[in-house]
């Protein structure tokens, strides 16, 4: 926390209660939330919090690097907690749009390699698989799968 707050008056803004919650409730969450799942968190902490407060607060983790945002293209972004320390990747479901963490170590080491044989930087690492989950499995056994499938 003391590196965002350090972060923050760097581009001269303040850590706000609702900042603070907001990076407390990224940190603890599993879900990846959207925007308007951190709103409704936050309404149950603030009397007085609007979506736009969201917004630019999420934006402005996100320009800070403690934060990401992942899109899609269906128009809804979604935001996990980033730690240097802590790389991980994602799975996405396709019909439920579920968003589960991953580690793969022989992945870890992906930007020592990457520049040692082609002298290329990773500045963020990312990846994304998508699939079908485990529920999604389960509840559409012997049928068709809809929702964002590419098939």
């Amino acid at each position: 926390m003391e590196d965002t707050v350090h972060g923050l008056r760097e581009k001269r803004k303040r850590m706000t209660p609702q900042r603070k919650a907001i990076l407390a409730f990224m940190k603890e969450t599993k879900i990846h939330p959207t925007a308007q799942q951190v709103y409704a968190h936050l309404q149950t902490q603030f009397e007085k919090v609007n979506l736009s407060t969201v917004y630019n607060n999420l934006n402005a983790l996100v320009e800070l690097g403690c934060v990401i945002e992942m899109t899609y293209g269906d128009g809804a972004s979604r935001f996990d907690y980033y730690r240097k320390d802590h790389e991980h990747f994602h799975a996405i479901c396709r019909i439920c749009e579920r968003v589960e963490d991953f580690e793969y170590e022989p992945l870890d080491d992906l930007a020592n390699r990457l520049h040692k044989s082609i002298g290329f930087i990773v500045e963020e690492p990312r990846l994304e698989v998508f699939g079908i989950c485990r529920e999604c499995k389960k509840k559409n056994d012997g049928g068709k799968y809809e929702k964002n499938s590419r098939k």
